[in-house]
């Protein structure tokens, strides 16, 4: 399977599960501002990234690499962390990405790792089309009406990867 291929099946897979999606939760007010996303890439995939749930970007590049970011432990200050890289949350199996920024998930003690530096985007909460049902891929929380980004809920993320092994090892 070519990778164009494996990014239209996880598409196509993904699309399947929003079928029975939610009506858009209504519009925020001219008053209110957009909600702001991090976008970060897998693949071809966009995935959002609520910026409220998210702490300031570290680089890699100050850290030692591990063999596997997936669940790696790491000290940062007095701080440790686990890891949890995001493709290999989303597509176990896949081709491992490198690992270029550490994003910090408010009040967990996980940090992402993601391939690239995440884009800030404002998007209004009508053009995301949420999921109702949740029972497979609970993280999958909807996705763009324009069919562009999926919105990923990042509490729902870290429980599976804290209920995951690295990839390629059973669950």
């Amino acid at each position: 399977m070519t990778p164009a291929s494996r990014d239209t099946a996880l598409r196509d897979y993904l699309d399947a599960l929003l079928q029975d999606a939610a009506p858009a939760a209504s519009a925020a007010t001219q008053d209110d501002p957009a909600p702001t996303w991090l976008v970060c890439r897998v693949g071809r995939l966009q995935l959002l990234l609520p910026s409220a749930s998210i702490g300031a970007p570290i680089a890699t590049l100050d850290f030692e690499t591990p063999e596997s970011w997936h669940r790696a432990r790491i000290r940062i200050g007095k701080d440790d962390w686990q890891v949890a890289e995001l493709g290999a949350c989303i597509a176990p199996g896949f081709a491992v990405l490198p690992i270029d920024t550490l994003l910090p998930v408010t009040g967990s003690g996980w940090l992402l790792g993601v391939t690239g530096q995440p884009v800030r985007l404002s998007l209004d909460e009508d053009a995301i089309e949420w999921r109702a049902q949740r029972s497979s891929r609970p993280w999958l929380s909807g996705m763009s009406r324009d069919g562009r980004y999926m919105a990923l809920d990042v509490r729902a993320l870290i429980a599976h990867a804290a209920g995951i092994g690295p990839p390629g090892s059973p669950a």
